[in-house]
């Protein structure tokens, strides 16, 4: 006989509190078992546990032969989506939608199929289940039992191999609830299903073998009939083509777009009035913050001109260089054309030690006019070579050069007189 799951030392804890304190069963691949218990021995946490949902146990634990927390969380949902059917005791139903998107959603998800055959597929559960004619009426105008029908069709639809179901009769009479445990039977000749229940006598009646859990153990174990040696295995009914990535079609989750805000009008307003708001002041700030910057840039291009850069120190220093011209190289020849004796060259002068010229205090150098006319009339242009300005001519303003040059002829003109 083919293990469906195999369980050993489960144990899961959370925080103080440890649900489930060393669970060891065996479970074949087909038939259908109960588990019962009072609230809080871990009946939820186990089904939580076979169905990939939480693999933060400790133990081993082989479900359809695979181990849940050797599966990263993607792989785990599409082995739950491809194999696992799970009843929630809270319906987990979309209330806004209606039953066919409901029972559609795990097809649609999983299989490429024709609306007729979708359609046939979900009004065969329906009538499973005792609801026939119940495809257009939308879940929040269903009962509670109805609703829990409705989720047991919901986890039919994909055929699984192994089906859990969580308190599946708690909302259901004792009429409704015997059909349920003979739908759950006529499943479980082609699939594994564990029923966990505080109905005793309905578990008892039904299945094949029943598991008590009390304080996070088994305790209790009742085996009522032999079950049977598989066979070969019933076909499943695939309703279409297996899509190779699972996914819902854009146009289901554009319809439930919809209807949320059609059905949620005014928090839907509100919340997106908030967004618009929202991004409102963000486009508001950005403009004013660009506006702000082009007003000091355009105010700062009408005082400084365009071929001139500020430069400021981090410290205040008395009589530094603050200002710098450009110029182009043609525009430099034509200087040095203009002024051959004070100007003594031109070009590009690469330094190779940054910090012989530049110490690291914060100060730039200096040069004084002063310093600049007499390099200019005691050294030759071959001496110049080896001073430290090396080709560079640093001016503070133009007025300082033109002073320069007014002194320069001034000079020469006493000489000669």
């Amino acid at each position: 006989m083919n293990k469906g799951i195999v369980c050993r030392g489960i144990k899961r804890q959370f925080g103080e509190e440890k649900p489930l304190r060393g669970i060891d069963f065996e479970l074949p691949s087909k038939g259908l078992f109960g588990i019962c218990g009072a609230s809080g021995s871990g009946k939820s946490t186990l089904l939580n546990i076979l169905s990939f949902l939480d693999a933060g146990f400790s133990g081993d634990a082989l479900v359809l032969g695979k181990n849940p927390k050797l599966m990263d969380e993607n792989e785990r949902c599409l082995f739950r989506l491809r194999h696992i059917g799970y009843v929630f005791q809270t319906f987990n139903l979309l209330e806004l939608e209606t039953v066919e998107f409901n029972l559609s959603l795990p097809m649609e998800a999983m299989h490429r199929v024709k609306k007729r055959t979708r359609l046939n597929k979900i009004k065969d559960a329906l009538a499973l289940v005792g609801l026939p004619g119940y495809e257009k009426r939308r879940i929040n105008t269903l009962s509670g039992g109805e609703k829990q029908r409705i989720a047991l069709a919901r986890g039919l639809m994909n055929d699984p191999d192994l089906l859990l179901l969580d308190e599946p009769t708690a909302a259901l009479d004792h009429e409704n609830a015997e059909r349920v445990f003979d739908i759950l039977r006529r499943a479980s000749l082609r699939s594994l299903v564990i029923v966990v229940s505080h109905d005793g006598k309905l578990v008892s009646r039904y299945c094949d073998e029943v598991f008590g859990l009390g304080d996070g153990r088994i305790v209790s174990f009742e085996k009522k009939k032999e079950i049977p040696e598989e066979g070969k295995p019933d076909p499943k009914r695939i309703p279409g083509v297996e899509r190779g990535r699972p996914h819902l079609p854009f146009p289901m989750l554009i319809q439930h777009a919809f209807h949320v805000l059609k059905e949620k009008k005014w928090r839907s307003f509100f919340s997106e009035a908030s967004i618009a708001t929202g991004l409102i002041g963000v486009g508001l700030s950005l403009f004013l913050s660009f506006s702000i910057s082009s007003q000091i840039k355009g105010a700062f291009a009408e005082i400084v001109p365009e071929n001139q850069i500020v430069m400021t120190t981090k410290k205040d220093l008395p009589e530094a260089v603050s200002n710098v011209y450009s110029a182009t190289l043609a525009e430099a020849e034509s200087l040095k054309q203009s002024f051959p004796d004070e100007l003594l060259g031109f070009g590009v002068s690469y330094v190779m030690n940054f910090e012989e010229w530049f110490s690291d205090d914060n100060s730039l150098v200096e040069v004084s006019e002063k310093r600049i006319k007499d390099h200019v009339k005691e050294h030759s242009a071959d001496c110049c070579k080896q001073c430290p300005f090396e080709n560079m001519l640093f001016v503070r303003r133009s007025r300082d050069l033109a002073k320069l040059m007014r002194d320069q002829s001034s000079d020469q003109s006493d000489t000669e007189l």
